[in-house]
């Protein structure tokens, strides 16, 4: 049997990760190094941008559709392979200039996107890793469901949704380790490549606080690579913190 090149170490594996759609998005930045490493990467995101609008690998679909999800990964399967690797990158915010007067559809559509979103993509996509006998679950939270927002804030549907995701990570990985997956999630701070951009009063009160500055995609997906390659193969049910020293401790 040829051995994987060192190179390539997912080479084989299956990735589907969720909103990818955006060439400058963080789950474009997490798929590309994925791809690199050598997984076959299917790309899922609301939207397809045009110009990957003839890209196999580039699939339509609404986390918050529970049969838009089931098409999707049926999708993949069928097309690319059984996917054993799952990163729940899709995610938004509604911001109100009061929180307590967000309304209903906006507290539905940001909890449905960043946690019921991530759930049904997980759902439909463990029976392939268990029959695989392999799995890499992360979830992409956010330091907003422990410190709350900086600059330009998060809503409290936000920071409860990426709250959230820290126990189905808990729950899920001590239910599946017996079948070779693992789940983790990564808390990420804020790496300046995603949502609203902040001011120059708000970016330099920031660096004031935070000297190790904004992240950019690296650290986050240096993360990902660690959680879902061999070095991933004892951790399990984490939450790692990548964020720049703004969340320090437990």
């Amino acid at each position: 049997m040829n051995a994987v090149p060192a190179a390539e170490p997912l080479r084989g594996r299956v990735a589907i990760v969720t909103g990818a759609g955006k060439p400058a998005g963080m789950g474009s930045a997490v798929a590309q190094r994925l791809a690199a490493l050598g997984a076959t990467v299917a790309s899922l995101d609301m939207r397809i941008p045009e110009e990957r609008a003839d890209d196999p690998h580039a699939i339509e679909c609404d986390v918050m559709d529970r049969e838009s999800v089931v098409s999707a990964v049926e999708h993949v399967a069928a097309e690319l392979g059984r996917p054993t690797i799952l990163i729940n990158c899709a995610g938004m915010d509604r911001l109100s200039p009061n929180t307590w007067d967000m309304s209903t559809e906006d507290w539905q559509r940001v909890v449905g996107v960043n946690l019921d979103g991530a759930w049904w993509m997980t759902r439909e996509v463990v029976p392939h890793m268990q029959a695989e006998g392999f799995g890499r679950v992360v979830f992409i939270g956010s330091n907003a469901a422990r410190i709350g927002g900086f600059g330009v804030g998060h809503s409290p549907a936000y920071s409860a949704a990426k709250a959230a995701l820290s126990g189905l990570t808990v729950a899920l990985s001590s239910q599946l380790e017996a079948d070779g997956i693992r789940v983790n999630m990564i808390c990420s701070g804020p790496t300046g490549t995603t949502g609203t951009p902040p001011s120059d009063v708000e970016r330099a009160e920031y660096l004031r606080e935070h000297p190790l500055g904004y992240g950019t995609a690296k650290p986050l997906t240096d993360a990902v690579e660690y959680l879902v390659g061999s070095s991933g193969d004892w951790i399990s049910g984490a939450v790692m913190n990548v964020s720049g020293g703004e969340f320090r401790g437990f």
